[in-house]
């Protein structure tokens, strides 16, 4: 990296052989510099190291983004992919599973659990579970991720056929679910309350008046997101509250995240460069 090319080095000896690298004690003293002087705006498709080689023409210097973003870990200074991220959506669904169609008791199951359209057993037992709920090679799919403050759960795309669509179906399902002991336990006579594309799902409401969240949910990401929304919360103070507020989805949140980090300018290199210091221990 042609801007470490000024730091002490150090020999570091492996079985391969010797290498020379940037010693392990130099680090950035950020606290003398300035204010990053500039910023720079993702395209759906650029990453640190693309967007390192467009301004500095050097790949490995990603880590000026780093700095200037105040961050240790450059995956997390990435804004929302939002081609990628609508691609992983796609094929996902938000629902809700209840033990009747009025939703007065929800059923939320982790990662990993197996949803799957109850039958009746009327035909070849060895087709079909031991406890006659399930076709062993009928339609399935596998909860993606849970929501429990929500109730709801995203779903990954269903294989060997279709057992939900848009809305309430009135479909009875059975769920294996991760149990105790490594074993899988069975929930049978569930119906959906809810079936939506999972970039319909909800995250945030906010007041247009204030521009505060009156209503947060927590959205853990995904494309290298880190979900996190910056905006000053509020309770709602009445029902009224709610009613004047606007909702965010998962899909607007992708599709409006700003594309803009923080960026040192060209100029400022030199700076950077003269604040290198390499700790001495004896």
């Amino acid at each position: 990296m042609k801007y470490f090319e000024n730091l002490p080095k150090t020999t570091f000896d492996t079985t391969i052989g010797k290498f020379e690298i940037s010693d392990f004690f130099t680090y950035i003293d950020s606290s003398k510099l300035d204010s990053p002087d500039s910023s720079i705006t993702f395209d759906d498709k650029s990453t640190l190291i693309e967007a390192s080689f467009q301004v500095y023409e050097d790949p490995n210097s990603f880590w000026i983004f780093v700095l200037a973003n105040n961050s240790f870990n450059p995956f997390l200074i990435n804004p929302i992919n939002s081609e990628i991220a609508k691609k992983e959506l796609a094929p996902k669904l938000n629902i809700v599973l209840s033990g009747d169609t009025a939703g007065t008791t929800a059923y939320v199951f982790p990662k990993g659990s197996i949803i799957l359209s109850q039958i009746a057993n009327s035909g070849n037992s060895a087709s079909y579970s031991s406890v006659g709920n399930f076709d062993l090679n009928g339609a399935f799919t596998i909860v993606d991720e849970d929501f429990y403050y929500s109730d709801s759960m995203f779903v990954k795309e269903q294989k060997e056929g279709t057992i939900f669509t848009s809305g309430i179906t009135g479909s009875n399902y059975v769920v294996l679910y991760p149990g105790t002991g490594g074993n899988y336990e069975i929930q049978k006579n569930l119906v959906n309350t809810l079936t939506q594309p999972a970039s319909s799902k909800p995250i945030y409401s906010f007041n247009p008046k204030t521009g505060k969240v009156v209503l947060e949910l927590k959205f853990t990401g995904g494309a290298g997101s880190k979900g996190e929304i910056d905006k000053g919360i509020e309770e709602p103070k009445s029902e009224g509250d709610l009613e004047t507020t606007t909702e965010v989805t998962i899909g607007s949140l992708i599709s409006e995240t700003p594309k803009v980090i923080k960026a040192y300018s060209i100029d400022s290199i030199g700076l950077l460069k003269s604040s290198f210091i390499t700790a001495n221990y004896i």
